[in-house]
């Protein structure tokens, strides 16, 4: 959460914060709430240590990782599935 807010601080937008004083509370709990859909992600990277050229070399790597490896398990559910009289 604080490297959220930390972000959202950075970009100068300091509105929902403003005069809130449990500000924080509410971003953790509303980040919590994202939990079960950010579980269902099939890729994640870590960017909070990063910068956004960083960022972004990383997230490549993780698509190309990730495609390569799709590539590789579709080839394989094809030829099972012709192994086995599928097309």
């Amino acid at each position: 959460p604080k490297d959220h807010w930390d972000r959202v601080s950075a970009q100068g937008d300091i509105r929902p914060m403003r005069n809130n004083p449990s500000a924080m509370d509410e971003m953790k709990a509303l980040l919590k709430t994202r939990e079960p859909l950010y579980a269902q992600a099939e890729i994640t990277v870590d960017t909070s240590k990063h910068s956004p050229e960083e960022s972004v070399a990383l997230i490549r790597e993780a698509l190309a990782d990730s495609w390569r490896g799709a590539s590789g398990s579709r080839t394989s559910k094809t030829a099972a599935s012709h192994a086995v009289g599928g097309r």
